[in-house]
């Protein structure tokens, strides 16, 4: 019997062909408004986030810093009867290597060859917030060796101010812990070209007369002011006390902790701190 040649005929399966899933990126789906809406997005959102992030870790190396100031000056201190340079007797002003209102600079006093062997590198001096100073940090980098109280570095090499007071009424006292020590130099006060705490001037025992207190300022509203710092806000500060607790500071918490340097006693002088400081603003 004779096959059907239908029977012979191969039987052909036909190929099952993958669909083909046609897939976009955002980025290809969007048309180019919406890609350029997409990149403005991420510009107003992603940018700002990562300033703010590189603004708090260096409010964090800054206030790092300014505990190792206040190592220097205490170290200092220990040195000198628990003294730092601007409460030093008459008769040891001369002989530490002050002279000439020096103790009340911080150009001078961070110039001291004692201050700056416990300082160890003048990158300390500078605040990783404060743009303007870091070219005059540099040079005073290149420049460290040669630096003393005699030739002292510049204004513009540094970010920081001190309480040093005035020959006439006392700053921060190393036996007196809430004493307001150091503090970032975008600090504005009421009296003394804005290089003070208050508007306490004097030492008299029991008269806590301050009635206006500083507050910080900052790039934000004040862009163009040179005690501004660049990476600071209006509001934002960093300061260290005389027991080498150093912080980040608001308008409030600053005000809280002049009060409690002005209220401080004991120490090596009677009566209330003053509120006059040097800043590098000059």
């Amino acid at each position: 019997m004779k096959t059907s040649w239908k029977n012979n005929i191969m039987k052909i399966t036909p190929k099952k062909h993958r669909q083909r899933n046609w897939a976009f990126t955002l980025v290809e789906a969007l048309p180019p408004v919406g890609l350029a809406g997409l990149i403005g997005v991420m510009g107003a959102t992603v940018l700002p986030a990562l300033s703010k992030a590189k603004m708090r870790a260096n409010r964090m190396k800054c206030t790092f810093n300014m505990k190792q100031v206040a190592v220097a000056f205490l170290g200092f201190a220990y040195e000198n009867n628990e003294r730092y340079p601007w409460l030093l007797p008459e008769g040891r002003v001369q002989e530490a290597g002050f002279g000439n209102g020096a103790a009340y600079e911080t150009t001078t006093l961070f110039s001291h060859p004692a201050i700056k062997r416990e300082l160890q590198t003048p990158k300390i001096l500078h605040s990783p917030l404060d743009d303007d100073r870091a070219a005059g940090n540099e040079i005073l980098q290149e420049n460290w060796a040669q630096v003393s109280v005699a030739n002292p570095m510049r204004n513009d090499a540094h970010s920081y101010g001190v309480s040093v007071g005035s020959p006439t009424a006392k700053g921060a006292d190393a036996l007196r812990p809430s004493n307001i020590l150091a503090m970032t130099r975008n600090i504005s006060g009421p009296i003394n070209g804005q290089d003070s705490l208050s508007d306490q001037k004097d030492n008299e025992p029991g008269n806590i007369n301050a009635l206006k207190f500083a507050t910080w300022k900052g790039a934000d509203k004040h862009p163009v002011d040179p005690r501004a710092i660049a990476q600071l806000d209006t509001g934002q500060g960093q300061l260290v006390t005389s027991d080498g607790a150093a912080r980040q500071s608001n308008d409030a918490g600053l005000v809280q902790n002049i009060k409690a340097h002005a209220t401080a006693i004991g120490g090596h002088y009677k009566g209330t701190p003053s509120g006059i400081i040097d800043t590098p603003n000059d």
